[in-house]
């Protein structure tokens, strides 16, 4: 596991311990993915530019997320982050 996949296991562990700071560590996460997964075709990195992108969906303030039912809170994020984990424990035991 590279660095920069270290790193983005860390985080996700972190947003699941942390949700009060998702907000931070989702951008730190996007970043990392958005910035690397192209140069890489592993199926991790599809795993984690996928959830790179459903969490844009991610909208912390209530009345944000009125405006567009697209849009979740922290459980619907949460949510998505286990079950990336999920796919890439499947991924890592097959």
């Amino acid at each position: 596991m590279n660095d920069d996949m270290s790193r983005c296991a860390e985080l996700m562990d972190r947003m699941l311990d942390y949700p009060e700071e998702l907000d931070e560590l989702i951008k730190n996460f996007q970043q990392i993915v958005l910035n690397t997964a192209d140069e890489e075709e592993d199926k991790a990195w599809s795993i984690m530019r996928d959830l790179a992108y459903d969490l844009d969906l991610y909208e912390a303030d209530p009345m944000r997320r009125a405006r567009d039912y697209a849009f979740y809170d922290s459980s619907g994020a949460l949510k998505k982050i286990k079950e990336a984990k999920d796919k890439l424990k499947e991924l890592k035991e097959a």
